[in-house]
């Protein structure tokens, strides 16, 4: 009885050392803000223990902006697997919180937020932790219609770096 309980407390435990291991970022985007000026997006950056270089994921949001339980629960998983994740909060930076029910605004952001997909994997690149050949992005909703989008031929020539290396599309809008 002793054990079974001793091993909830370590995997509770190690859950919660994971996401201690999260930091706030932010970083330039070639998107420009309603003022003109270069947008800084921001994000969650994640980590598995140790120096790496480990492979990554960008992680896109769906149309109702971040949703932090369902976001932790991915990125924890993800970390877990070794994997290093940037979860990128599209919206906030431009003040925007929902776009669910918006099918031209779903439609436009769609092509806005690929762009901000490779900003994301060329800051990912960048970190010394992270294997830059290695890179991958993960969406829902509306994240996975970015997804889709950001596959297409025009919007990946767009990007000054190499494709990604994996595409994952949850439930795509």
């Amino acid at each position: 009885m002793y054990k079974k309980y001793l091993i909830i407390f370590v995997l509770i435990f190690g859950f919660i050392v994971q996401a201690s291991l999260a930091d706030s970022v932010k970083f330039k985007s070639t998107s420009k803000g309603s003022d003109g000026r270069p947008l800084m997006l921001t994000g969650i950056l994640t980590k598995p223990e140790g120096n790496g270089p480990f492979p990554a994921v960008v992680l896109l949001h769906g149309c109702g902006g971040i949703n932090k339980e369902r976001d932790n629960a991915w990125s924890n998983r993800i970390v877990n697997w070794g994997y290093a994740t940037l979860h990128i909060d599209s919206f906030g930076p431009r003040n925007v919180s929902n776009i669910c029910a918006d099918y031209p605004t779903l439609l436009a952001m769609s092509f806005t937020r690929a762009r901000d997909a490779f900003d994301a994997k060329d800051f990912l690149a960048e970190l010394p932790f992270v294997d830059q050949n290695r890179i991958a992005f993960l969406g829902w909703s509306h994240g996975g219609m970015t997804v889709i989008t950001a596959l297409m031929k025009q919007i990946k020539s767009q990007s000054s770096q190499t494709p990604f290396n994996a595409a994952i599309a949850f439930y795509p809008l």
